[in-house]
């Protein structure tokens, strides 16, 4: 069984604007001319690349990959050991907003990351993103279970078996 989690676009929002511009832009022009198919070609690719991740359950272990046109997929394959955790952090994205009174209003975005930890805490590698802790908390445990690794709670890892 394999789990897969997408994350951003690749380009981010302006590379998907400019590439949708530019498919559109390539379907007008190829009744015209041959160009138009590479400029659908590389609209695709700035519109539709995204960073993932898939997660073998059955093999224990992740391929941290980028998705062209959103099914390519080219990454490298690395094995989870049992002795690696599971950590849940939030993530807040501060953003400030102008309203039509001229008034500055900040507004803050919470992201909960669920983070695969080594034993030594220096490699972090990245397994999925959410917008509730209900629902964080209900992938980690899952991929705790599906996985038989611990989770980690602040200062003590606990096994959630």
């Amino acid at each position: 069984m394999q789990i897969r989690y997408r994350f951003d676009k690749v380009y981010g929002l302006a590379g998907f604007v400019f590439g949708i511009f530019l498919i559109t832009l390539g379907c007008i022009t190829v009744f015209r001319s041959w160009s138009g198919i590479i400029l659908i070609t590389i609209g695709a690719l700035l519109a539709f690349s995204v960073s993932s991740n898939v997660i073998d359950v059955k093999h224990y272990r992740i391929c941290f990959a980028f998705e062209l046109l959103g099914f390519i997929r080219i990454g490298n394959w690395m094995y989870i050991p049992p002795d690696m955790e599971l950590l849940l952090t939030d993530v807040r994205k501060p953003c400030i907003v102008k309203c039509a009174s001229k008034r500055v209003v900040d507004v803050s975005d919470a992201q909960y990351l669920i983070i695969l930890i080594d034993t030594k805490r220096k490699k972090q590698y990245l397994i999925c993103k959410t917008k509730t802790k209900e629902k964080a908390e209900e992938e980690i445990a899952r991929l705790s279970d599906l996985l038989d690794i611990c989770i980690k709670y602040g200062g003590n890892a606990k096994n959630d078996k």
